[in-house]
């Protein structure tokens, strides 16, 4: 799926930073300041609900998509 939407939104223009881990995609978070993120809830070292509490807590304005295959959300 990542593939997927890497490869999707880059045809459609938009700058893309992908992020194997919860740790990576806060650090990204925090330098890049993306106009959105799409967000797997399965993730190492830092679970995706907890990734997307501290992104809105810091920045309540980001939009945040889950797209994940977590069998519960």
């Amino acid at each position: 799926m990542q593939k997927v939407l890497h490869r999707t939104f880059r045809e459609l223009g938009y700058s893309v930073t992908v992020c194997g881990d919860g740790k990576t995609g806060l650090d990204a978070f925090h330098s890049i300041r993306p106009s959105a993120v799409i967000l797997d809830l399965v993730l190492p070292n830092i679970t995706g609900r907890d990734l997307c509490k501290a992104m809105k807590a810091e920045r309540p304005e980001t939009p945040i998509i889950v797209v994940s295959a977590a069998k519960s959300c």
